[in-house]
């Protein structure tokens, strides 16, 4: 996990029964929602890059794809360039979906001028994918831009506090991160139904775990513990009426010091 995947205007399987496969959607486990929220009381999205406070406001919390689905002309076309480097480019919104972007970060825009930051997929890196697709790593016909989409289609919170910590620290050097903070309790049945959790850290190699269509599985049939979670994720979008449905009325707060 990293960085919020997208930032607007601101400017990541159940086993099937054995270690090394993370199929999901094989039945046998479940996690109840009473159950997940006591774990995950709150739910902690990142952004990065500083927030318009505005546009989250407006457009809640997007996804990549979702994001670059906003900003794409009638021709599906978005300008983009490496963060405030050099003479902006034009690529269709789907074929930039599909292209990893290791380390880099990418400024997109409109032709409305409206823009975004789609942040680094570090360290998952070309190389690492390829290797995982030749070995066949990647289930249900999946190849490496498959799996970069699918891990564009969800917005990110953290699951591992321990973690959460680890990386607050790392990326607060250049000043204090903000977080938009969810309550899960209160999550609406429209946001609960986009729920969708991982045992694998989809944007990592893993020792080259495998991964496919349903590495991030519904609540309602994970095929694996609770304490099993490594990632928490929100297909597509989080509405603005669902953040507020969740406590984030504010939208933004800056951590404090724990």
């Amino acid at each position: 996990m990293g960085l919020a995947r997208a930032s607007l205007g601101m400017g990541r399987p159940a086993p099937r029964c054995t270690s090394s496969t993370f199929r999901c959607h094989d039945g046998g486990m479940a996690i109840g929602f009473d159950e997940f929220s006591r774990k995950h009381s709150q739910l902690v999205h990142y952004a990065a890059n500083g927030v318009d406070e505005r546009r989250v406001a407006e457009a809640g919390l997007l996804s990549v794809t979702a994001l670059l689905q906003t900003l794409a002309d009638v021709s599906g076309r978005v300008k983009w360039r490496p963060l405030g480097q050099g003479d902006w480019r034009e690529a269709d919104w789907e074929e930039l979906n599909r292209r990893p972007r290791g380390r880099d970060q990418l400024e997109v825009q409109g032709s409305d001028g409206r823009g975004g930051v789609l942040n680094d997929q570090g360290p998952l890196t070309l190389r690492g994918l390829t290797t995982l697709h030749e070995r066949g790593r990647l289930l249900g016909g999946l190849n490496p831009g498959d799996w970069i989409a699918a891990l564009n289609a969800r917005v990110y919170f953290w699951a591992d506090e321990a973690m959460r910590k680890t990386f607050r620290a790392k990326y607060e050097r250049g000043g204090r991160l903000q977080a938009i903070v969810l309550v899960t309790a209160q999550m609406p049945e429209s946001l609960r139904q986009k729920i969708r959790v991982s045992k694998i850290n989809g944007g990592a190699i893993n020792g080259f775990a495998e991964r496919g269509p349903d590495t991030y599985a519904p609540l309602a049939s994970v095929g694996f513990r609770l304490s099993q979670v490594k990632e928490i994720t929100i297909e597509g979008r989080v509405t603005p009426a669902e953040l507020r449905a969740c406590g984030a009325g504010d939208w933004l707060r800056r951590l404090l010091a724990e």
